[in-house]
């Protein structure tokens, strides 16, 4: 008896490893699929930075080569210089200000993802707990038995058996 019990233990023991196991390994492909669009986002994030940039410096190229062709010309006052100088500083201004809410965009949208992610990770093991728990405790109502402790090791191999017993109740 008391044999069957330190097996029975034992194998109890060994499927809660087992089931920690798989739990362990969902949560880690879940955080590398997390990894992975983090690295998306960021490339993503680099290219589009390095796009503003270049608008700006094409930009910045344009409105010097327009003062100088003015001062070349001879027509540009010291006011006119200014003003130019003065939509150049506006300009990056402007780009700086669009690239700082690209990336607090990217930021916001990439942390509600990571927060879904473990949200649906903590959901979904939860209600694999449950599940098994339910299958246990039906099994041990149809064995007549007051507690799934009392379950023996063929049974608990086999709770898939009682779970068409589950979407009857």
């Amino acid at each position: 008896m008391e044999r069957n019990e330190r097996e029975r233990r034992k194998e109890e023991e060994r499927l809660m490893r087992e089931r920690i196991k798989e739990e362990e390994r969902l949560q880690r492909e879940q955080r590398r699929e997390v990894e992975r669009r983090e690295k998306f986002l960021q490339r993503e994030n680099e290219r589009v930075s390095l796009e503003n940039s270049a608008q700006l410096l094409f930009f910045g190229i344009f409105l010097l080569i327009l003062l100088r062709l003015s001062n070349f010309c001879g027509k540009s006052s010291e006011s006119e210089n200014y003003l130019f100088v003065d939509m150049l500083k506006a300009e990056k201004k402007k780009q700086k200000d669009e690239i700082r809410r690209e990336k607090d965009a990217i930021r916001r949208k990439l942390a509600i993802e990571k927060a879904t992610a473990r949200r649906i990770a903590k959901e979904s093991m939860d209600l694999i707990e449950d599940e098994q728990l339910e299958l246990m405790e039906l099994a041990a109502i149809s064995k007549g038995l007051p507690s799934v402790l009392q379950l023996d090791h063929d049974t608990l191999q086999n709770l898939e058996v009682y779970r068409g017993m589950v979407s009857q109740i």
